[in-house]
């Protein structure tokens, strides 16, 4: 029996996990093209350093915060890493500046 309202049968409730991980990994890597055209260029131009330094700090809190559930653990793991290469290159632009 199924835990969702309007819901029937088991192979509802088998899909539940799927759809949770597959929405973790799109979540995950929506990221990633931000991070190869940082990468490219070497810099983080135009985009804003308190955006940068936000989203890095939402990723860290979050992850501690769904800690032990597996598909949200690998989403905010992902991003982690993302908005940590992404602080690296507007570090190293900001230190290159001076």
């Amino acid at each position: 029996m199924s835990s969702h309202p309007g819901t029937t049968g088991a192979s509802t409730v088998d899909i539940l996990p799927l759809i949770g991980w597959l929405s973790s990994a799109m979540l995950a890597l929506c990221g990633l093209p931000m991070l190869l055209d940082v990468i490219r260029r070497g810099n983080t131009t135009g985009i804003s350093g308190g955006f940068i330094i936000l989203w890095t700090f939402g990723e860290l809190l979050g992850t501690i915060y769904v800690w032990g559930n597996a598909p949200l653990m690998a989403n905010y793991g992902a991003n982690l890493l993302l908005t940590s290469t992404i602080c690296y290159y507007y570090l190293k632009g900001r230190a290159n500046a001076k």
